[in-house]
Order: structure tokens, then C-alpha cells, then sequence
């Protein structure tokens, strides 16, 4: 601050003595905050902000690399929060900044469980074995269009405040932080960048083999943040032609299935209780013994009640899809895709 004029507590500053010009410049700040949230619903753009920036290496042709500045996280998204529609409007999160990413070595993948017959899947990412990914390629007589897309994912890099990032971790629950480098689209940055971020995996998780699909509505909004983010026009074509979308009108069986998940769910919830708490009960216990060994302490009590709220909703996706192989799909057929 040294050498800027220093703002003194006037009485038109002070809400003790003028509380109502402070009742009025808090609402002119709440009315300016709405105002930004909203433009950042109408027009995505990348935002200059003061990041990270350095060359990968000594060699001045090497790519440069962004990484997040002090106090902040970039966070790539891939699934639902690429759609401004729900990472500005439902979670609330205005980001510093907004870089188009293609993160390559990983595929797009819908093994996150949800209710049957409703919300079947949602999306994660996967990192790719290059010894599969050469597989493929020997094994591939006639290229697919959309081959490539089983190896890399576009989404959006998002610079967030740690709160922020505390936020989405609450909203994505179960989901393992993985540290990643995507490369940003050429078309907000003049030469070959990089960036630095951490994206959310989801582990597997037993629901009996069941191929699971995105319901159309969350799937919509996958293509929706794509198309507003004007990503790759192959992956565009990917998420409308080659990702199906499961479809709860196929068969009347589905209908009444949905229906009855949908009623099924609370007394699902309290009859898979005892399960899920000890399951989350012995990854608390793992957890604060892995913290003695190692000598942690920082932030452990955080760290335990998420990791035991992680695997008390993953036990509740197993116990959940268990109930469907067993009594609900010999009946109104599969609710996780569109098999009859």
C-alpha cells in the first residue's frame, strides 16, 4: 500500500454513523455481484487474471505452462460444470478465469451411479493405458471419426479461490482429485500453452456389470456447455452421434420403473443405512490410522469425515444397483441403459 492514498473511516464511510448510504453501497455491490453472474451465464469468455505463466524448460521454442496463482486452484471440468448453467447458476461459482482445454490420455466415461431408471450415470474421466490405446490402433481396420475421443476429453480450466474449490468438492461427492496438464485451445492463446490443474476422478464401482448410461437430461447439458464453449466440433459430434443417452420412454416397463425408483428411494436410503455407515465408519478408522504413520495432522479431521462421506455414498451405489439386478430389471428391464 505504500504510496497509495490511504481510504479514511469518514462518517459516510462508517455504517455506525451512516447506516443507511452503507445500507445503500452494500446494495449496489449485491445488485453488481448478480450482474456479473449473470454475464458470465450469457457469454463465457477467458478472463485475464493474474496467473502463473513460465516455459516448461529452458528451451525458448518449449511451450509455455500456467499455473494457478497463490490462493487459487485451476479446476478442469468435463461433465455438467462445463454448462455455465450449472457451475455459475446452480453452484453459484463466478471463476477468475476460463481457458477451453483439451486434456489428452484421458476418456470421458459415465461410471459414476445414480438412481436407476432416472439419473443412471454420471460422467468422470479415465486415464487411458497406452498399451490399450496401441491395441486399439492395431486392432482398428476402418478408422472411426470418432476414435480419437476415446482418448482425449475437452472441457473447460476453471482458476477458483480455495473456498470456491472447497465448494465443489462438497458438490461432487465420492469424486478422487487427480493432478493433470491439458493444453488450451490455440485459439486463446497465440502460441502453445499448457496448463496445470486438477481434475475429479470417480474409482469403479460394482453394480454388477451393468453398462450404465447418462440420462438425456444430463447429457444435454454436457453438449450444451460444449456448444457454449464453441469446443472441438468433433467432440460436439461425439456427445450428439456417439454418446447414447438412456431413454426412460423405450419401453413402458422403464415408465413404471422410474416411478418406482423414484419412490423406492428414501426407505433404499434408510434400509442400506446400517451399510453405509460402517463402511464409512471403516474408512474413518483407515484414514485416522494412516494419518498416524505418516504423521499428519494438517486439515485431518476434514480429510476424515470426507473420506468416510466418499465411501458411504459409493457403498450406497453398490446396495442401490444390487436392489435393481435383483428385484427391479427381471421386471421393468435394465434402468441403467436401454436393453429391455
Amino acid at each position: 500500500l505504500a504510496g497509495r492514498p490511504v481510504a479514511m473511516l469518514t462518517p459516510a464511510r462508517c455504517p455506525a454513523v451512516a447506516p443507511c448510504r452503507a445500507s445503500w453501497v452494500t446494495f449496489r455491490r449485491v445488485r453488481r455481484n448478480a450482474g456479473q453472474a449473470r454475464a458470465a451465464r450469457r457469454s463465457p469468455v477467458a478472463v485475464a487474471v493474474p496467473v502463473s505463466i513460465h516455459k516448461m524448460d529452458e528451451d525458448a521454442s518449449a511451450p509455455t505452462v500456467i499455473r494457478a496463482p497463490p490462493g487459487s486452484r485451476i479446476y478442469f471440468a468435463y461433465g455438467s460444470n462445463v454448462n455455465t448453467k450449472t457451475f455459475t447458476g446452480t453452484r453459484g461459482i463466478v471463476p477468475a478465469a476460463s481457458y477451453p482445454v483439451v486434456l489428452r490420455g484421458y476418456r470421458l466415461v459415465f461410471n459414476v451411479p445414480g438412481l436407476p431408471f432416472v439419473e443412471p450415470a454420471f460422467a468422470s474421466v479415465k486415464k487411458v493405458s497406452r498399451d490399450v490405446d496401441a491395441q486399439k490402433k492395431e486392432n482398428t481396420t476402418n478408422e472411426d471419426e470418432f476414435d480419437v475421443y476415446e482418448n482425449e476429453t475437452h472441457g473447460v480450466a476453471y482458476v477458483v479461490t480455495e473456498t470456491q474449490w472447497k465448494a465443489i468438492l462438497r458438490s461432487e461427492t465420492s469424486y478422487v482429485c487427480e493432478d493433470v496438464v491439458g493444453e488450451v485451445y490455440t485459439s486463446y492463446q497465440s502460441e502453445k500453452t499448457m496448463i496445470e490443474a486438477t481434475t475429479l476422478t470417480f474409482p469403479d464401482v460394482d453394480v454388477g456389470g451393468v453398462t450404465l448410461l447418462p440420462s438425456r437430461r444430463y447429457l444435454d447439458l454436457l453438449k450444451e456447455g460444449a456448444s457454449e464453449w464453441t469446443l472441438d466440433a468433433g467432440w460436439v459430434n461425439y456427445l450428439t452421434r456417439k454418446v447414447q443417452a438412456y431413454d426412460s420412454n423405450l419401453t413402458p416397463g422403464k415408465a413404471a420403473g422410474a416411478a418406482v425408483a423414484a419412490m423406492s428411494f428414501a426407505p433404499l436410503v434408510l434400509s442400506a443405512a446400517p451399510f453405509v455407515a460402517a463402511a464409512a465408519a471403516a474408512k474413518a478408522f483407515e484414514k485416522t490410522a494412516n494419518s498416524f504413520d505418516t504423521n499428519s495432522t494438517e486439515n485431518i479431521s476434514e480429510e476424515i469425515v470426507e473420506a468416510a462421506v466418499a465411501e458411504g455414498f459409493r457403498t450406497l451405489g453398490t446396495v442401490t444397483w444390487r436392489v435393481h439386478n435383483v428385484l427391479w430389471a427381471p421386471l421393468f428391464g435394465s434402468g441403467g441403459n436401454n436393453d429391455e
